[in-house]
C-alpha cells in the first residue's frame, strides 16, 4: 500500500505517519472529505498521504476512470505537487457540480486539465490524446488498486487507513470507512504517532 512509484502520494519521504485514502473522484463522500484531508495535511507536516484510486463509479460516469488515469499520468510525469493541485481542483469542481445537481462532463474535465497546462492529455471535448499503450498502463494501476481493495474487503469509498510508517502496529493503526470529520482524522494521526 505504501509503494510510491505507482501510487500518487504527497508529503515528506521520511514521514512518521501514512494516511492512505481509497477514493473515487465521483464519490460525494470523498468530495466532502477532501477539504478535511487538505486541512490535516496542512497541519501535520510529518504525514505522507497515499491516494489509491478506487474507481467504483466507473460504470456510472466516465469521469471516475478518466480522472483517475489523468491523476496517475500527472503524478508520474510531473510529480507530487502537480498531482496534489490537480486532485484538489477535480475534487472541488466535481463536488460543486454534484451539489448543484449538474453533470460533470468530459469537456468540464478537459477545461480543468487544459487550464492547468496539461494540453497533451485531453482535447477540448474530453477525448484522450494519450496513446492507447499509456492508457492501458494507467488502467493496469487502477486494476491493481481494485484487486487490493477487494482483498481488503472494501466495497465503498472513501476508506482511510492511518498508520505509523516506521513501526506499523495494529494498536496505532486506524481504519475509517466513510468521510471523517477533522477531529476524527486528527485523532487517528495522533494515535499513529503514538500520542
Amino acid at each position: 500500500m505504501l509503494e510510491t512509484k505507482f501510487t500518487p502520494n504527497y508529503g515528506p519521504d521520511n514521514a512518521d505517519v501514512a494516511v492512505i485514502e481509497f477514493f473515487d473522484y465521483m464519490c460525494h463522500f470523498c468530495q466532502q472529505s477532501s477539504p478535511v484531508l487538505e486541512k490535516a495535511i496542512a497541519e501535520n507536516k510529518n504525514v505522507r498521504t497515499f491516494f489509491k484510486d478506487f474507481t467504483i463509479f466507473a460504470d456510472r460516469t466516465p469521469i471516475s476512470g478518466m480522472g483517475a488515469k489523468i491523476g496517475l499520468y500527472i503524478f508520474n510525469k510531473y510529480g507530487q505537487e502537480k498531482y496534489y493541485e490537480f486532485h484538489n481542483k477535480l475534487m472541488s469542481e466535481a463536488g460543486r457540480a454534484m451539489k448543484d445537481r449538474k453533470d460533470y462532463t468530459p469537456s468540464n474535465l478537459a477545461a480543468l486539465v487544459n487550464g492547468l497546462g496539461y494540453k497533451e492529455i485531453l482535447d477540448q471535448q474530453g477525448n484522450f490524446l494519450l496513446t492507447v499503450e499509456m492508457r492501458d498502463q494507467l488502467q493496469n494501476v487502477l486494476d491493481a488498486n481494485m484487486m487490493l481493495a477487494d482483498k481488503l474487503n472494501y466495497s465503498g469509498t472513501p476508506v482511510f487507513i492511518v498508520m505509523n510508517m516506521k513501526n506499523p502496529q495494529n494498536k496505532t493503526t486506524t481504519i475509517m470507512p466513510g468521510a471523517p470529520d477533522f477531529y476524527r482524522l486528527q485523532q487517528a494521526i495522533n494515535k499513529a504517532k503514538g500520542n
